[in-house]
């Protein structure tokens, strides 16, 4: 009983943590900030499904817009091979 209660706080932690990153998308964050949340998506492979749509399909404009398309790009070529 302990370890699935463990268990479920830690689900739950990680889905927190997995929730925040998610959001510096939708932030007035700068592009080097949404770089590093593609990048950091990478350590949730649970919600594969979630951040390869985000990848594909989220509008990138601004000065330094190809370098997060990149890092886009590349986040969802992660998550397909997990």
């Amino acid at each position: 009983m302990y370890v699935r209660t463990k268990r479920a706080e830690v689900d739950a932690q990680r889905f927190e943590q997995f929730f925040k990153v998610m959001e510096l998308f939708g932030s007035n964050s700068s592009i080097a900030s949404k770089m590093a949340a593609a990048f950091e998506l990478r350590k949730y492979p649970q919600y594969k499904e979630v951040i390869i749509r985000l990848c594909e399909k989220a509008r990138v404009e601004g000065d330094a817009a190809e370098m997060l398309r990149d890092e886009l790009r590349l986040t969802a070529e992660s998550m397909r091979k997990a």
